[in-house]
């Protein structure tokens, strides 16, 4: 998977969940989530639980802590994925 498929399937969710992030148009990969697309802390949560859905990933909340852009986010979920860190796998793992 690369970066253009997570900045698509990325643009999907936001359209989903927080829609007026895109009131602007598509967003470029140095807008800010919080300044340039307007979403709270709130909607940032919202925005990465959809994610970990969207992919079947476990986002750590100490990662998700340091994401300010949309590349911030691409990045995230790439490094996710390469790490295989599952929403499955870290069931199995908690028992």
């Amino acid at each position: 998977m690369g970066e253009d498929e997570v900045f698509a399937r990325l643009l999907n969710v936001l359209e989903a969940e927080c829609p007026k992030a895109l009131e602007d148009g598509i967003p470029g990969w140095d807008a800010h989530l919080q300044y340039d697309l307007r979403l709270d802390s709130a909607d940032v949560i919202v925005l990465m639980a959809a994610l970990e859905d969207e992919f079947g990933l476990r986002l750590e909340d100490q990662d998700m802590a340091h994401v300010e852009t949309v590349g911030h986010v691409v990045e995230l979920v790439l490094r996710a994925v390469g790490e295989g860190t599952t929403l499955q796998e870290s069931r199995e793992l908690q028992g």
